[in-house]
């Protein structure tokens, strides 16, 4: 998921239960999907080589630990041969592929999010005063378009 509850609660200030924040999320997740024409969650233009590199001991080179002591052992991964880097101290590196959803889908996804929320069970309105006194004028919360359009730059082309 692009946001989670506690991420909507927050942006919100709007507590809700567990089960209709994940509908929100879900729906607003939805709306950007079918904008955009792809899963961001899922996109190989966002994918990213993440690099994390390991330490290792070991007094023969061949049994490793993941500590000093030589007490608690290493799971290293399969074709992965640790370097020695000095006395007892091996290094490795593991290459994985992550992927970076930028965040105004993140954004777009709390703004949309949070007018569902806002609107469920009620309609949203907006009062005003004049002459004629006090009138409400109800605003039309089903078009997103607004917001969605923050993400033109990354639709996938019409065919």
């Amino acid at each position: 998921m692009l946001i989670n509850k506690e991420f909507l609660q927050e942006f919100s200030g709007v507590e809700t239960n567990a089960e209709l924040a994940e509908i929100y999320i879900e729906s607003a997740q939805q709306k950007i999907k079918d904008y955009v024409g792809y899963d961001p969650e899922t996109a190989p233009q966002f994918e990213k080589e993440h690099q994390e590199f390991f330490t290792v001991y070991s007094e023969d080179g061949v049994n490793f630990f993941e500590d000093e002591e030589l007490t608690k052992p290493a799971e290293i991964p399969e074709g992965v041969s640790p370097v020695l880097i000095e006395e007892n101290e091996y290094s490795y590196s593991v290459i994985t592929v992550v992927i970076e959803v930028p965040k105004v889908f993140k954004l777009v996804c709390l703004e949309i999010a949070t007018l569902i929320q806002a609107e469920e069970g009620s309609n949203i309105g907006v009062n005003t005063s004049g002459e004629a006194g006090i009138s409400r004028t109800y605003l039309n919360v089903a078009d997103f378009t607004k917001y969605l359009q923050k993400l033109s730059t990354f639709r996938k082309p019409s065919a």
